[in-house]
């Protein structure tokens, strides 16, 4: 089974109640070295994240979520399967 990235990245971003740009901004806040286009292309699907770039946004998207009073179901590169 392949993880679909894009598809769970979305659904984070959704349950945050975000769109691209919220997320790109506390990503940069927490690190990250990204752009919207990156965001973007990633979120869509037209290009994969790193490792390092998907547990960023992942952990981003925690704690946002923290925040709004939901667990983390945003799981780490390394909990995932075939990543």
């Amino acid at each position: 089974m392949t993880v679909d990235l894009a598809a769970l990245l979305r659904r984070g971003i959704r349950a945050a109640h975000w769109d691209h740009r919220d997320l790109l901004i506390a990503a940069v806040a927490l690190g990250a070295n990204l752009d919207l286009g990156d965001i973007t292309s990633i979120t869509s699907g037209r290009r994969p994240p790193t490792a390092r770039e998907y547990d960023v946004l992942a952990v981003t998207l925690n704690e946002r979520l923290n925040d709004i009073g939901k667990d983390h179901p945003m799981r780490l590169w390394h909990q995932l399967p075939d990543t």
